[in-house]
């Protein structure tokens, strides 16, 4: 075999090769070439379908001449109830939900007020009946369980259990101490509530907090003028109303009625501030506010129920039930129309916790003391000093310091995240120390957290 057959016969494998890849690239060319093609006709028949459904459609044909707008949606209109919902009402909407509690709560205590014959524990027992009914058919509707989340159980009952123990222990002290001490003392629970907030919830606190418990607290000692600190001798204090023409004088000379009822009072305040602590531990886990408002009923409606008929047994109440019987209606119509608001006001504070810290909101709360003052005047025709109205104002500059501050707080905010900014571009820390000056330093006293 010559040497030029040899080497013919190496090279055949290499024009197989070169055959097959110019197979596979024409194949590969015929594919795409058919992909191109089905993609031309469909883009074509999309055209002309629209072009056909356009000449058929002389509505839309005589909108496209005359270049008229089409009607913006409802949802996407800019009106000013949207505009003032969304600047004024959602970031504040948790100091609203507390001032609307608040005036929810007075109503109900005005009412209460007007009734004759009834005692606390029946007034209590007529509003957790309302709160259980209300609760049950809302719950049922919206297909809820009676008892909650099983891992967040335990706090709804200490939330329940604690709740109805406040409202009891402060209709004790209703019995044994004036009101206006009852008033003074049990907002004192603010304090408490900041305090236990700062150790339990880690929330912290600035001066502007502290100068609006200041405020508040000077407001309602004003407008309630406590006997044991303004040595004020207010007989209409003193004196239980039985019917419209009979007035009996309470026993006010017993020693220990002064210190049980002051004691009932801080009781009461104790377990309200841990209810406000249980009430945002509550909805910071996402527990619906509807547990948090039915779970007192279950404590509170047979306690309240076994306290009225022990009073009646003792001889407290009830025992001329011939005299009472022209006024005991009118007097269930009020206390059942101030259940009502009071489970209002229950539900209006639990969806405040959602949105606000419990001690914002217990600061918010306390303006209850001047809706009280004005509706007493207003319904009850109690007269007005200039205490309560210096009280008044008080209560009103602290609690509208607190929205006040809030303003500014997220200003401030979104100055310091600026200046942070401004000063890592510049390099200010590193080239050019910065003087800290007089204002620099009380606006970050001002603000400081502790």
């Amino acid at each position: 075999m010559s040497l030029r057959s040899k080497h013919n016969s190496e090279n055949i494998p290499n024009d197989d090769n070169d055959e097959d890849s110019l197979v596979e690239l024409g194949e590969f060319a015929i594919i795409s070439a058919s992909k191109a093609s089905l993609r031309y006709r469909s883009v074509n028949e999309l055209n002309q379908s629209f072009n056909f459904s356009r000449k058929n459609d002389p509505a839309s044909n005589k909108l496209l001449k005359a270049e008229v707008d089409l009607p913006v949606s409802s949802n996407e209109q800019k009106t000013l109830f949207s505009s003032i919902k969304e600047s004024i009402f959602l970031p504040y909407r948790g100091y609203f939900f507390g001032l609307f509690s608040a005036f929810s709560f007075c109503l109900s205590q005005v009412l209460l007020r007007r009734s004759k014959w009834l005692s606390g524990s029946d007034h209590s027992t007529i509003r957790y009946t309302t709160t259980f009914i209300v609760m049950i058919i809302y719950m049922k509707y919206h297909e809820m369980g009676l008892t909650g989340p099983k891992k967040q159980f335990n706090l709804i009952l200490i939330r329940g259990l604690l709740g109805s123990f406040a409202l009891i222990s402060i209709y004790f002290a209703i019995m044994f101490i004036n009101p206006s001490d009852v008033v003074s003392l049990a907002h004192s629970s603010i304090v408490i509530t900041a305090i236990m907030s700062r150790i339990f919830l880690k929330e912290k606190l600035t001066l502007a907090h502290i100068f609006s418990i200041f405020l508040t607290a000077t407001g309602v000692l004003f407008i309630s003028k406590p006997s044991f600190l303004f040595q004020i001798e207010n007989e209409n204090l003193n004196q239980s109303f039985k019917n419209e023409t009979e007035i009996v004088e309470l026993d006010t000379a017993k020693n220990y009625k002064l210190p049980i009822g002051i004691g009932m009072t801080f009781l009461g305040s104790i377990f309200t501030s841990v209810v406000y602590l249980v009430l945002k531990k509550l909805s910071n886990s996402k527990v619906h506010w509807s547990y948090s408002t039915i779970c007192v009923s279950w404590f509170g409606l047979p306690l309240s129920i076994a306290l009225s008929m022990i009073l009646v047994q003792l001889g407290y109440y009830h025992q001329d039930l011939e005299a009472e019987k022209s006024d005991l209606p009118m007097d269930i119509f009020y206390s059942f129309i101030a259940s009502c608001l009071s489970l209002s006001g229950q539900i209006l504070l639990n969806i405040s916790f959602k949105y606000e810290d419990a001690t914002k909101i217990a600061i918010t709360k306390t303006i209850d003391v001047f809706f009280s003052f004005f509706l007493q005047f207003l319904v009850l025709s109690i007269p007005i000093d200039t205490l309560s109205i210096f009280g008044a104002i008080c209560i009103l500059v602290g609690t509208f310091f607190v929205l006040l501050f809030r303003l500014i707080e997220s200003k401030y905010e979104e100055y310091k995240i600026r200046k942070q900014q401004q000063d890592f571009i510049a390099n200010d820390q590193i080239d050019k120390p910065k003087k800290k000056s007089i204002k620099s330093v009380l606006v970050k006293l001002i603000f400081f957290k502790f």
